[in-house]
């Protein structure tokens, strides 16, 4: 894909609050091998387990029409974020952001191989009659839609800061509030809990994890994927030495995030929160690698590493805000652009990108 990013087309970037994705590609997840689970049902509660429709008690969802969804945004540097006070500048919310979400999407899926591990489908596929609810947060991404297709007999939630799509399935329905207050919803409602790039949004995500275990129902999975900003060379070198426009991307973003309140050095702590937490009864942490660029011979990993060094380079766009917050000039941000893509696109070094 020969990209152009000397020329940014900002009127692209405003918000387009009746998009449709006619087309939905699989998640950008990478799974545990054995998701968290919370204890097993006892069986005297199991055969209890049938509730009446999730959609039909009182829900905090608003419903957000075209005219009124317009002030959930406020534009910085050329991009549209959510405009509540409380939100860190990290990720647009723009039509520009939500195809690089999708093709992150598609390009993970490849890497994973699915939406979900069979001890997913086992809980969605109960040999019992039950009320089964799924929650999205931060419902971002096609997963909710692809999910909710394969398993219509399901109730799906997704809840984010700002309206960023449309319910396309009668099983869906999608809740827009402030999600540092918590999570909405009674305890023990979900059976499974899906927190995909949620990280980089909360300045005390362990407060998130702990709302995520007061929904979920006993027996129930959460599982938690993100993204960790870093990259590494293959052959071992230094790739502050190798790749510096993107090494000083990755840290200037981080410097911005704590800046903002939020350490994404914990990422890989997670796994320890949730033991510290309790009441999971299974625990693993996964790290999957993938190539970025071309160098791969297997055409498959060829394929995978395009699409990632493509990713990388919209998400050096989308976090441009980030730049100017510093104090930097368009000319110095057009740039450093022109250097990140050239070490990406043309020095054909070989990098590791990789996922929790």
């Amino acid at each position: 894909m020969d990209l152009d990013f000397d020329e940014i087309n900002y009127a692209d970037m405003e918000p387009e609050y009746d998009m449709e994705f006619a087309n939905y590609g699989p998640n950008p997840i990478e799974l545990p091998m054995s998701p968290p689970r919370t204890p097993p049902l006892d069986a005297d509660r199991q055969r209890s387990r049938r509730d009446v429709s999730p959609f039909s008690e009182a829900s905090s969802m608003t419903s957000v029409t075209s005219t009124e969804s317009v002030g959930y945004y406020r534009e910085e540097s050329g991009r549209m974020f959510p405009s509540l006070p409380s939100m860190p500048v990290v990720m647009p919310v723009d039509n520009a952001e939500m195809r690089r979400v999708n093709m992150q999407y598609t390009l993970v899926k490849l890497v994973a191989g699915d939406n979900h591990y069979e001890e997913i489908n086992e809980l969605l596929n109960p040999p019992y009659d039950a009320s089964i609810r799924v929650l999205d947060v931060i419902s971002n991404s096609p997963w909710i839609d692809d999910m909710a297709k394969e398993y219509p007999h399901v109730k799906f939630t997704g809840c984010n800061f700002v309206p960023t799509r449309h319910p396309h399935l009668p099983n869906i329905q999608l809740e827009v509030y402030d999600l540092h207050g918590g999570f909405h919803g009674k305890d023990e409602t979900y059976d499974f809990i899906h927190m995909n790039g949620t990280f980089k949004f909360s300045r005390d995500f362990k407060a998130w994890l702990r709302d995520a275990k007061r929904l979920l129902k006993p027996g129930g999975i959460l599982v938690v994927i993100d993204l960790e900003m870093a990259l590494w060379m293959r052959d071992g070198t230094d790739p502050y030495d190798a790749i510096p426009a993107v090494w000083e991307h990755v840290n200037h973003v981080y410097r911005e995030l704590c800046t903002q309140g939020i350490d994404v050095n914990g990422m890989p702590l997670v796994g320890t929160w949730l033991r510290e937490l309790g009441g999971f009864s299974e625990i693993e942490d996964t790290v999957t690698s993938i190539p970025v660029g071309d160098w791969e011979d297997d055409e498959l990993q060829k394929e995978i590493g395009i699409m990632a060094r493509d990713n990388i380079m919209h998400a050096f766009l989308s976090t441009h805000p980030l730049w100017y917050r510093a104090g930097k000039t368009q000319q110095e941000v057009e740039h450093f652009f022109a250097a990140a893509r050239s070490e990406l696109y043309d020095n054909g070094f070989l990098s590791i990108i990789c996922y929790l």
